[in-house]
């Protein structure tokens, strides 16, 4: 927050200047000359039956010698939901350099075009969306909101932007999304300029090469695209970051490499003398006499340290540093104002640094491109040294170790700016050897009561380190603790902190140790008779988050995973009594990970060794089924239950083996467990079942006398604290009924008519509060979603709640239960008064008509009158 205070007066002195010009740069007008126009097909039907909207044209037009874009969108709103997303519309711009015209803005209702641009209202704002990320553009956006739209309507609209980011210097480069999430029935795009003065070239990445070239007037010549009923691009989960799902048109005026080189080195290069303060800085690491590997790395981290992140991306500081002395004066920057400051660092130490451009998702698909400016959006620091090429990020501000071993992302390419640099270079990662984690937990055990003690010691080194000295710098020690607490409380129920979480870090070897201590409480499960067998278990829940099963579906593309990664997991289990148990080694080596599991028992010991190792960022799809099958064979190692004759001399440990499950369900408690969970199971899938339902239930509006009350404030709270309570409470309850049959007396399974009976109670309680626990989070997700339907589904939890209460007691009557009368009295009137209360405010409050107006969204993309956007295209960050 303070970073963000920091900020604001230069941030208010910039939102000023550019809103009070803000009229003058949004006008209304007609398109320019060039500019091809679309007739629309009115008789078109979605092929989607349950989309809200038709997208009938989605057109972009550009003519880069008159540095003008032209933009045109059709679309029929097909039901409520559509005409709610898609009656207003939202055009970004940047005012320092761009103006936007809007040139049509119609709605054409059964054959008739109503011309809505003349009385229309355009609103700007500034939406700076990037500010949780200390990133600011400056951007301002042009709204409307439309009035009288209807179902049926097409709203077809137009608008054209003149003005181009003069850091380009008059360079063309650009990627225009050719296929969207969603069919179009026709999408165009286009472009002209003078061939006898700029040599442009084009590809499409992905997709048909549907490219049509043609001579106009004047010299000029326009490259267009045009498609017809384009179907929408189907997408697989979890592709690495460098695979592109969409096709794209690619055009460029970069001749070549060289050609890219020379703008970015009048860009980068600079003549600037290192300011008064950075060059003692520089003279003082000088002084100390340290090799020129020490050196380079003091410089880094002062960097790292002593300027922080904040990207402000205005006007030509998009692509172009701020000049060193603005950057040393304010003590922020983004990558490429840090970078620099860093190569002007290393160069007055008479080092060879030199910026480097990469795109921290493209990678090496760079060299599939044509040479751009959009084609990257991280800058980094090139230092040859020795003849040895090193990587250096002064954004990782909490990154140690030495010059060869601390950690550096694989960039794959990079394009060093170097007078007269004509190529690409090869990005060599380091410290992945080095980036592992090492976790020990080690159980003891001393008495048949399961009370022991939990010891974690939690080695991290390389990149893992640097994320563990982020995260203690920025939380306190008293949260982490509690979090780290909670971590084992979902295994081990009642573990509390024996000693305080203690914290070491070893800057120079880059290795952090965090030791934790617990006391455990029955860590046992007693049998309900003496002389049963107790059960316990644990789970190496750290290492869980990478054995995340995918989907079974066979893939088309590469599978991304996590990398590098290389984490051990070690479960140490000390116990009173001797051990007897065969257990097998299990590794697996595929073309992306290792997987070694390594159980072995010594005397009183027990030890389980889990180690996981990335090898690539992917799976390809031949190795999707043997990857799918490893991670599903990992995952059941994790978890190992073992039973504990407290009577008896040895343990027998068992895991998730058939051929003990029969002697350990010989038991009525756990057979009672078992009736339960399944029980709990049907009714969570018969109350995911009714979310469905209710998720796609879609009440009209109540329109209210009074819209100025919409908002979750006002008697509103209560409802709101129930809803949130509301889940807890009911897993607590279903706890209760599994906690409570040992203690009751309870098995469900005894040979006794009024065992019978309570399986009866147990079952349809169960049932019930596991019915409810889906439905209280569709009532959460409706309440703030500001769903139509939340306030009648709120009024029928009530209605249930009154019936369960009378269930309850027709079923405890049933077990031969004592019943309390005067409970159960005060139980149902309390109940009747919640109905008739919350019943008649959810009915008839202005401030719940006003509030719950929302109908259901469809999967339809978040663009608010226009095709899906067009992923981002590379920004300098």
């Amino acid at each position: 927050m303070l970073r963000s205070i920091a900020i604001l007066p230069l941030l208010l002195f910039i939102s000023l200047f550019t809103t009070s010009r803000a009229d003058e740069k949004v006008t209304k007008g007609p398109a320019p000359a060039w500019v091809i126009t679309h007739p629309l097909d009115h008789s078109k039907t979605p092929d989607d039956k349950n989309s809200s909207i038709l997208y009938l044209l989605a057109d972009y037009q550009e003519h880069i010698e008159e540095k003008t874009m032209h933009q045109a969108f059709a679309t029929r709103i097909l039901t409520p939901a559509g005409v709610e997303e898609y009656s207003q519309i939202s055009i970004d711009f940047q005012p320092s350099y761009q103006n936007l015209v809007w040139n049509r803005l119609e709605v054409i209702r059964d054959g008739i075009t109503q011309d809505r641009l003349e009385a229309a209202e355009f609103d700007t704002i500034r939406r700076e969306e990037g500010m949780e990320s200390q990133l600011y553009n400056g951007k301002l956006t042009s709204h409307v909101i439309l009035k009288d739209i209807r179902l049926g309507d097409i709203i077809s609209y137009s608008y054209t932007i003149t003005g181009v980011n003069p850091i380009f210097n008059g360079h063309s480069h650009d990627f225009i999304q050719i296929s969207f999430s969603i069919p179009v029935q026709r999408i165009h795009r286009s472009f002209i300029w003078n061939a006898a003065t700029r040599p442009l070239r084009w590809q499409v990445l992905g997709g048909d090469r549907k490219i049509k070239e043609e001579t106009l007037e004047n010299g000029l010549r326009r490259v267009s695209y045009e498609g017809l009923s384009v179907p929408k691009t189907e997408t697989e989960n979890s592709t690495p970051d460098w695979f592109n799902d969409y096709p794209y048109l690619e055009i460029s005026d970069y001749s070549d490499w060289a050609s890219f080189g020379k703008w970015a080195y009048d860009i980068y290069h600079t003549e600037e003398t290192l300011p008064p303060a950075l060059a003692k800085i520089c003279n003082d690491i000088r002084a100390e006499g340290g090799t020129d590997a020490e050196n380079a790395i003091k410089v880094l981290r002062w960097v790292q340290s002593n300027v922080r992140y904040l990207g402000s991306f205005f006007g030509a500081h998009t692509h172009a540093p701020y000049p060193l002395s603005e950057i040393d004066s304010r003590r922020f920057g983004d990558c490429k104002d840090k970078g620099t400051m860093t190569v002007a660092m290393l160069r007055h130490l008479g080092l060879d640094a030199a910026p480097a451009l990469v795109d921290v998702d493209t990678r090496s698909q760079i060299s599939q491109q044509l040479p751009g400016h959009y084609n990257f959006d991280h800058l980094i620091v090139h230092l040859l040294l020795d003849g040895k090429d090193y990587w250096l990020d002064p954004t990782r501000t909490f990154q140690r170790g030495t010059l060869d071993n601390q950690y550096s992302p694989d960039y794959g390419l990079a394009f060093v700016i170097r007078k007269d640099a004509n190529s690409l270079s090869k990005v060599l990662p380091s410290g992945f050897n080095e980036t592992q984690t090492d976790l020990h937990e080690k159980f003891s055990i001393r008495d048949d009561d399961g009370n022991g003690t939990l010891t974690v010691k939690t080695i991290a080194t390389g990149a893992n380190a640097d994320s563990l000295r982020r995260t203690f710098a920025t939380d306190s020690h008293s949260e982490l603790e509690e979090n780290y607490r909670e971590f084992y409380e979902r295994d081990y129920p009642g573990i509390k902190v024996s000693s305080p979480l203690s914290f070491t870090d070893e800057e120079a070897a880059n290795r952090i140790t965090i030791l934790e201590k617990y006391d455990l409480i029955n860590f046992f499960k007693k049998p309900a008779t003496p002389g049963g067998l107790a059960t316990a278990s644990v789970y190496a829940r750290s290492i869980a988050t990478y054995f995340s099963t995918p989907d079974s579906k066979p893939r088309l593309n590469p599978l991304g995973v996590s990398h590098p990664v290389n984490y051990k997991h070690t479960i140490v289990i000390d116990l009173p009594k001797r051990w007897e148990v065969n257990l097998k080694n299990i590794s697996t080596s595929l073309p992306a990970i290792n997987y070694t599991y390594l159980p072995s028992v010594k005397k009183r010991r027990l030890t389980l060794s889990h180690h996981y190792q990335s090898l690539a960022d992917h799976v390809l799809p031949a190795d999707f089924a043997n990857y799918r099958q490893t991670i599903i064979d990992a995952d059941a190692n994790l978890y190992f239950e073992f039973t504990y004759p407290i009577d008896n001399k040895t343990i027998a440990a068992t895991t998730s083996d058939k051929t003990n499950e029969v002697e350990k369900n010989t038991d009525p408690l756990t057979n009672s467990h078992i009736l339960l969970a399944a029980v709990t199971l049907v009714g969570i899938f018969v109350g995911l079942a009714l979310s469905l339902a209710l998720y796609f239930w879609d009440p009209p509006v109540r329109h209210s006398d009074n819209p100025r009350l919409s908002g979750l404030g006002g008697w509103l709270v209560l409802p709101i604290i129930g809803c949130c309570i509301l889940p807890f409470l009911t897993i607590y309850l279903i706890s209760t009924y599994f906690s409570n049959l040992g203690p009751d007396n309870v098995d469900l399974f005894s040979d006794t008519k009024v065992q019978n009976k309570w399986r009866i109670y147990y079952c349809i309680a169960v049932f019930i509060e596991a019915l409810t626990l889906p439905l209280s989070f569709i009532q959460i997700f409706l309440l703030f979603r500001r769903r139509t339907s939340f306030p009648y589904l709120f009024l029928g939890f009530e209605i249930m709640f009154f019936c369960s209460i009378i269930l309850n007691q027709a079923l405890l009557s049933y077990a031969d239960s004592v019943n309390d009368l005067a409970t159960f009295v005060g139980d149902i009137t309390r109940s009747v008064i919640r109905v008739g209360i919350w019943g008649t405010y959810m009915i008839v409050s202005q401030r719940v008509r006003a509030t719950f107006t929302r109908r259901r969204k469809t999967s339809a993309p978040p663009q608010t009158s226009a095709p899906p956007p067009l992923p981002p295209l590379p920004q300098q960050s």
